[in-house]
């Protein structure tokens, strides 16, 4: 599915290139493992490159049939 790999491309880009947690993995693990995150919190930026996320994806089309472009989608991408 085209929106699955997306999501994983954007997922590999930042969690393993940009080191950077931008989608709050953080703040989830802490709500879930209170326990564990006290013991990980200070190395998080070393450990969040290497978690293994999986990604589930549901999409719905609500409207189909809207004759505009998608925002944000390269133009050679847009299929008419």
């Amino acid at each position: 599915m085209e929106t699955n790999k997306r999501i994983q491309a954007a997922l590999k880009k930042v969690q393993k290139k940009m080191k950077a947690d931008i989608f709050g993995f953080a703040e989830i693990f802490h709500r879930k493992y209170p326990r564990e995150w006290n013991r990980v919190k200070d190395r998080w930026e070393e450990i969040f490159p290497t978690v293994e996320v999986t990604v589930k994806t549901k999409v719905y089309v609500r409207r189909p049939g809207i004759g505009t472009a998608p925002q944000g989608l390269p133009e050679q991408e847009v299929k008419e």
